[in-house]
């Protein structure tokens, strides 16, 4: 399944000797090039999901291919007709030292914000970096000059969104947005992607600034195999995703399972902290045959509640389940679930985890023979099988999904 590009990615920390600890990196900032790279870059801002490098016609951006450690694919949005812009930055970070060879260095200082002047004539761009993002501002009096073509990538302008440019690169999508422009007076401007035989344009009659936003979507940093379900928040404003990794190498910590159970697929969660800029916890639950989640939601108290389907014999229960035991059946054929393909038939299980994610509440099965909790259809919509919910609040929890003809739940 295609994974897209984004803001979110896993970060480098020490693990806690006692107590989970979230994982971060250092904030990103534009460091200016001072003989490290070559002649042509500018800069280079390390976002948290790509690499951009500060041309002086434009900008080059570099990401890491799915599931490829060592592979990235790279593309330029090139400003056609430029003179060639100068840098202008106030260093402002900690010092950071390349090592040139033969004993050279070179030891610079970065900044959130940094200038290209004069790329047109009498226009210039600003880079900001602002909660993990490239936005850009445009300014200047002479922007109808400005084009832009891009190279490695697709551009195409959103249906019902003329002011939103996709660019579909082989390691997902990234967006742009042209949120507002502004004339002389400070008046915000309509202004919208318009296509020409030279490249693309941002329409904004009389704009003086302007100021698109560079968004990628998320990594998961798994190098196995992995896709999502669903996803929910809680009252901090952390964001727990539902999905399934098949295979060991999905990247886990603080969770309640660090290993993949076997069978193929299990279920892969991840919360991250209210900016998006770091991993609570990340964690396998699965048996030794296959799971998949349907439904998250987070509890009044903060614990996390999920619905989903199991077919292991040997699911993660707690010792008080309503049902410890699967409901198994010889035979009963196999049943697609919308991206897994169930060789045997399945339960519900209900799991309640801690808020953080850390410690197992409560789990069980429920169900009886059949395929419990998948919709057994012919032709349906993508992942149409695994549709299901959860709801929680002070008075209980309230599941909804569907047996197969083939089912019989209690």
């Amino acid at each position: 399944m295609r994974q897209l590009l984004h803001f979110l990615v896993l970060y480098v920390a020490a693990y806690g000797a006692l107590t989970g600890q979230v994982l971060f990196k250092p904030d990103p900032i534009i460091v200016p090039n001072a003989g490290q790279w070559p002649d042509e870059v500018l800069a280079m801002a390390n976002l948290d999901a790509a690499r951009v490098w500060v041309l002086a016609d434009g900008l080059r951006f570099a990401a890491r291919l799915p599931g490829e450690s060592d592979s990235v694919v790279v593309w330029t949005e090139r400003y056609v007709g430029a003179q060639g812009g100068t840098l202008d930055l106030n260093p402002s970070s900690h010092p950071v030292t390349y090592v040139l060879g033969r004993g050279a260095a070179a030891t610079v200082h970065g900044a959130s914000q940094a200038w290209v002047r004069n790329i047109y004539p009498g226009v210039d761009l600003e880079l900001r970096i602002e909660a993990g993002r490239l936005k850009t501002w445009w300014h200047g009096d002479a922007q109808a000059n400005l084009r832009i073509q891009f190279e490695g990538c697709e551009a195409r302008r959103v249906p019902r969104a003329p002011e939103v440019l996709e660019l579909e690169t082989p390691a997902g999508s990234a967006r742009m947005d042209a949120a507002t422009a502004y004339d002389a007076q400070g008046r915000e401007v309509n202004v919208q992607w318009q296509r020409t035989p030279e490249g693309w344009i941002l329409h904004a009659p009389g704009a003086q600034r302007i100021d698109p936003t560079y968004v990628f979507s998320s990594f998961s940093g798994s190098v196995s195999d992995n896709f999502g379900y669903t996803a929910t928040y809680d009252l901090q404003g952390r964001t727990w995703l539902g999905g399934v990794a098949f295979g060991t190498q999905y990247p886990t910590s603080n969770g309640v399972q660090a290993n993949f159970g076997g069978g193929g697929v299990d279920i892969a969660l991840m919360l991250f902290n209210p900016t998006g800029t770091g991993v609570v916890s990340a964690t396998y639950l699965g048996g030794s045959a296959q799971e998949q989640p349907h439904s998250l939601r987070v509890a009044p108290n903060g614990d996390l509640v999920l619905m989903g389907v199991s077919n292991s014999l040997n699911f993660p229960t707690t010792t008080t389940a309503y049902d410890t035991s699967l409901a198994s059946q010889p035979g009963g054929g196999s049943l697609g679930g919308g991206g897994v393909v169930f060789q045997s038939p399945t339960d519900v299980v209900l799991v309640r985890l801690n808020p953080t994610g850390s410690a197992l509440q409560a789990s069980t099965y429920y169900g009886r023979f059949g395929y419990d909790g998948l919709q057994d259809v012919s032709t349906p919509h993508y992942g149409d099988e695994a549709r299901g919910d959860v709801w929680v609040d002070s008075g209980g929890i309230w599941i909804a999904t569907q047996t197969s003809p083939r089912a019989s739940s209690p």
